[in-house]
C-alpha cells in the first residue's frame, strides 16, 4: 500500500492523477513543477516539489532508520505519523527536519539518537531510556512533561535540557496546571544547565522540596555561560520556608546562576524556600522585568532570612524593572535584594524596580563599589510592627543612590555605611520613622567614611494624627494635648503634651478635641555620624539643598546631625548649605566635634519643639556660619534661640550675616567672648536695620531704638555700635573733647550714645552713620 502525500510546501497544491504500475503520478495544480517521483522499497512515496523557496523533499516515514539512510544529506522534511522504534544508534543529519503528527513518536530503548530539527506540538514524541541529543530546539512536552500538577516532570525536564546543543532553545509551554519538579535530592538533582541555552518559560514549574542542607534543592542549576531564561512563566517553591539559614552554600532556592553573561527576563518567582535566585560571584548578570512574591509571614520568626535575589560578590549586574511584593496573605522576603559582604560586588545597577511590603530591606548591599541604585519605588503597606529594617542599606565606595521614592518606612529610609565617595541625591522619603538618611561607619573604622554627599533630597517625617484609630504596638507621642481627649485606655500613663506610649489598643476613650499624636519614633532627617570605634577624622562631607519636614522628637535629636563620637577625632571640612528645615521636632542641626567647616544659606522655619534651638554646637571649632535664616512665624512661637554653644570645647566660630526672627529667648545668637565666637551682619529684627543714621543737635546724649541689639554688655564686644561722622558738624564732634561713645545698650531694644564730656553738642545737626556689629 502507498501512503499519500497529505501536505506540501506553502503556495503549492498537488492533486493525485492516474496511477501506472508502482509509480504514483502527480499532476501540477497552481504553481510548482513536479521534477521527479520516487518509490522506495519499503513502500512509501515521496515527491520532489520545486516551490518559491527552492527544492524541498517531503516524505512520509515508513521505517525511520531505512528512510534516513536512503535520504542521506538531501534537504528533507520527514513526517512521522506513528511510533518508530529504534534498533540502534541513529544520526539524523541537520538537512532533515522531522515533523511529528499527533500520534507520531520515536521509541528509544537505549540508543543514542541525534536529531537536530524537530517540528511537533505539545505532546510526547520521545520515549524510552535512550539519550536524545543534537536538538536546536526542544520542548519539555516532547519528553513526557505533562504539567498536570500531580505528575513528577523532573525526568522529562532533564531529558529535554540534555537534548539541546549549545546555543539551543528549550520551551516550557503553559499548561492547565503546573509542572511538578521533585527536587528532594537537592542541588545534584536539579536540572543541570552546563552550556549556553535559551529557555522559553511560559508555564509554571513548582518544586516539591525546600530544606536547607549542604546539598540545597534548586530547580535549575546553571553553570553554562550565556544562559537565557525568558518568558511569562513562573518558578515556584513548595510553600514551606526555611528560616535563618546563614550558610550561603546551604540556602535552598529556585534558580542558581553560577554562570556569566546571563539574562533572566519576564519570569515570576513565587514562594522561594529561602531565596529565589542565588548568584555566587558571577559577571554580567541581568535580571529584567521579573516578579517576586510570597514567602514567610513576619510572625514566622523575629527576622526571617529570606531573599528574593541573593548574591555573594559579582560584577556588572543589572536588576531593572522588577516587582517585589508581599502576597495576599502577607508572605514576603526579608530582603528583596541582598549582596553579601563575603566578596565585594562592583558595578551594580539597580534601577526602576518596585518594592512593596517586604519585611525589611528593599536593598541590602554589603560593601559594593562603583554601583548605582536609582529610581526605585519602595512602599511599606503592612503594619509598622511588621517592619524589621529600613528601606535601603548600602555599604561601600563610589556608589550613587539617586531618585528613589520611599513611603511609610517606619524603621528608616536609606543607610549608607563604611562608605567613601558616595552620593545620596534627589531621593524622596515620605512618612518615615527613625532616620531618613543615615551615614555612619557601622563597623570599626580606621580610615574614616569620608567625602560622602547628601544633596537634593526631600524628606517628610511621619504625619501627625488629630483623630482616628491607633495601631497596636506602635509608639506614639502626644505632641499637642487638648483637654478632654483621653488616651490612658490605650497605654498612655497620663494625658499631657510630651507623653510617649506604646499603644495597647486601637481606639482611645476620647479623641475628638484635636490632640495631635505622632505615630512611631522619628529621629534625624539626615544623620552623618562617626561612632566611637571610628579612629580617624571624617573628611569632606556635604549636606546640601535638602528639604526636611517634621524630623526629630526631642532635644537629643535633630533634623540634621553631624557628630563624631570619638573625642580624639573630628568631622573635618564639611559643607552644610542650602537646606530647608521645616517643622522640626528636635533641633534644626546638632553639630558635634566639627572643625574647619561651613554652615551656610540654610533656612530653619516654624519648629514644633518647645525651647527650640536652630543650630546646636558641641565641641566645634573653626567654623564659618553664614547667611542662615532661622525663624518662627507661628502664632505661638517656640524658637528659643537661633544658635547655642553647648559649653566648653566650642571655639572660634565665626557668625556672619545670619538672621534669627520670632525667637522667645534672650540670647538668640549665642556669641561668646569665652569661646571666641564673634559675628558681623547678624540680624534679630526684621523691621530695624543694622545700619542707620542718628542726628545730635544741642544734646549730650541720644537714645536710638533698634531691636537688633543682641547683647547689653559694654565691655564684652559681642554687640558693637560703630559710629561714622557724615557731615562737618559730626566730624567736629568726633574730633573734639565731646567725642561720642556708646554709653548704654538695652538688649533687643535700644542703644544710647553720649558725649565724652557730658556737654551738649552745638545747636546744629551733627549726622552720624551707625552700624550694629554682632
Amino acid at each position: 500500500m502507498y501512503r499519500y502525500l497529505l501536505a506540501v510546501l506553502v503556495s503549492v497544491f498537488l492533486t493525485v492523477g492516474s496511477s501506472y504500475g508502482a509509480v504514483k503520478h502527480l499532476t501540477e495544480s497552481v504553481a510548482g513543477t513536479v521534477s521527479a517521483v520516487h518509490e522506495f522499497t519499503n513502500g512509501f512515496e515521496t515527491s520532489l516539489v520545486k516551490n518559491v523557496d527552492g527544492d524541498t523533499l517531503v516524505y512520509y516515514c515508513g521505517s525511520l532508520e531505512t528512510d534516513i539512510a536512503t535520504i542521506g544529506a538531501t534537504e528533507t522534511t520527514l513526517i512521522i505519523g506513528d511510533t518508530q522504534t529504534l534498533t540502534g544508534a541513529l544520526v539524523i543529519p541537520d538537512t532533515c527536519t522531522v515533523r511529528f503528527e499527533r500520534g507520531g513518536s520515536i521509541a528509544n530503548a537505549g540508543f543514542a539518537l541525534t536529531i537536530p530539527n524537530v517540528e511537533a506540538g505539545d505532546w510526547q514524541v520521545f520515549s524510552g531510556a535512550g539519550a536524545v541529543g543534537g536538538l536546536v530546539e526542544a520542548r519539555v512536552t516532547w519528553f513526557g512533561a505533562v504539567g498536570d500538577g500531580a505528575t513528577d516532570d523532573k525526568a522529562a525536564f532533564k531529558a529535554a535540557f540534555a537534548s539541546v546543543i549549545a546555543g539551543g532553545r528549550v520551551v516550557v509551554p503553559k499548561r492547565s496546571s503546573f509542572y511538578s519538579y521533585n527536587n528532594d535530592s537537592g542541588l545534584t538533582d536539579a536540572v543541570a544547565i552546563t552550556q549556553a541555552v535559551v529557555v522559553q518559560l511560559d508555564g509554571t514549574i513548582k518544586s516539591t522540596f525546600g530544606t536547607n542542607q549542604a546539598n540545597p534543592p534548586y530547580i535549575f542549576n546553571v553553570t553554562g555561560d550565556g544562559f537565557v531564561l525568558q518568558g511569562t512563566g513562573t518558578l515556584q517553591g513548595p510553600g514551606t520556608f526555611v528560616v535563618n539559614e546563614s550558610t550561603a552554600a546551604n540556602v535552598p532556592g529556585l534558580l542558581l546562576l553560577n554562570a556569566d553573561n546571563v539574562l533572566v527576563d519576564g519570569i515570576t518567582f513565587v514562594d522561594p524556600p529561602e531565596n529565589a535566585i542565588y548568584i555566587p560571584n558571577r559577571q554580567n548578570v541581568r535580571i529584567l522585568d521579573c516578579k517576586f512574591t510570597g514567602g514567610p509571614l513576619v510572625a514566622d520568626a523575629t527576622s526571617p532570612q529570606h531573599y528574593y535575589i541573593f548574591a555573594n560578590g559579582g560584577d556588572h549586574h543589572i536588576i531593572s524593572r522588577c516587582k517585589f511584593y508581599a502576597d495576599s496573605g502577607g508572605g514576603a522576603c526579608r530582603n528583596a535584594i541582598l549582596y553579601a559582604s563575603t566578596v565585594h560586588a562592583t558595578n551594580l545597577t539597580i534601577t526602576d524596580n518596585q518594592f512593596t511590603s517586604v519585611h525589611e530591606h528593599a536593598t541590602y548591599l554589603a560593601q559594593v563599589k562603583d554601583s548605582t541604585v536609582s529610581h526605585n519605588l519602595v512602599k511599606y503597606l503592612q503594619p509598622a510592627t511588621e517592619q524589621k529594617g529600613n528601606a535601603m542599606k548600602i555599604g561601600g565606595q563610589r556608589n550613587t543612590i539617586d531618585g528613589n521614592q520611599i513611603y511609610n518606612a517606619v524603621t528608616g529610609g536609606i543607610t549608607v555605611y563604611a562608605a567613601r565617595n558616595v552620593v545620596v541625591s534627589n531621593n524622596e522619603i515620605y512618612n518615615y520613622g527613625l532616620i531618613a538618611i543615615q551615614i555612619d561607619n557601622n563597623v570599626a573604622d580606621t580610615y574614616g567614611h569620608s567625602f560622602n554627599i547628601v544633596t537634593g533630597n526631600q524628606i517628610y517625617a511621619m504625619k501627625p494624627q488629630t483623630s482616628g484609630t491607633l495601631e497596636s504596638g506602635v509608639t506614639y507621642n502626644i505632641t499637642t494635648y487638648v483637654a478632654g481627649d483621653d488616651f490612658t485606655n490605650v497605654g498612655a500613663a497620663s494625658n499631657a503634651t510630651g507623653v510617649s506610649f506604646t499603644a495597647t489598643g486601637t481606639t482611645p476613650t476620647d479623641w475628638t478635641n484635636g490632640s495631635t499624636l505622632n505615630g512611631g519614633t522619628v529621629y534625624e532627617g539626615i544623620e552623618y555620624n562617626a561612632a566611637a570605634d571610628c579612629t580617624a577624622d571624617v573628611l569632606g562631607g556635604k549636606i546640601t539643598n535638602n528639604l526636611i519636614v517634621g524630623a526629630g522628637e526631642s532635644a537629643s535629636v535633630a533634623s540634621i546631625q553631624v557628630l563624631h563620637n570619638n573625642a580624639s577625632y573630628s568631622m573635618v571640612g564639611f559643607d552644610i548649605s542650602g537646606n530647608t528645615i521645616y517643622n522640626s521636632k528636635g533641633y534644626g542641626m546638632n553639630l558635634g566635634r566639627m572643625t574647619e567647616s561651613r554652615i551656610t544659606n540654610n533656612l530653619i522655619k516654624d519648629p514644633l519643639m518647645a525651647a527650640f534651638r536652630g543650630i546646636y554646637f558641641t565641641t566645634c571649632t573653626q567654623l564659618t556660619v553664614e547667611n542662615n535664616t532661622i525663624r518662627d512665624d507661628q502664632a505661638v512661637p517656640v524658637l528659643l534661640g537661633g544658635f547655642y554653644l553647648n559649653g566648653a570645647g566650642n571655639d572660634y566660630i565665626e557668625m556672619i550675616n545670619n538672621r534669627v526672627y520670632g525667637f522667645t529667648g534672650t540670647n538668640p545668637l549665642s556669641l561668646s567672648d569665652t569661646y571666641h565666637t564673634r559675628g558681623r551682619g547678624n540680624r534679630i529684627s526684621e523691621t530695624d536695620p543694622l545700619r542707620g543714621t542718628l542726628t545730635m543737635n544741642n544734646v549730650s546724649e541720644l537714645l536710638t531704638n533698634n531691636a537688633n541689639i543682641a547683647y547689653a554688655g559694654l565691655t564684652d564686644g559681642l554687640t558693637m555700635v560703630q559710629l561714622t561722622p557724615l557731615n562737618a558738624a559730626a566730624a567736629t564732634v568726633m574730633g573734639s573733647t565731646k567725642s561720642l561713645y556708646v554709653s548704654a545698650k538695652v538688649a533687643l531694644t535700644s542703644f544710647t550714645v553720649k558725649t565724652a564730656d557730658a556737654a551738649a553738642v552745638a545747636a546744629v545737626d551733627a549726622v552720624f552713620a551707625y552700624e550694629i556689629v554682632q
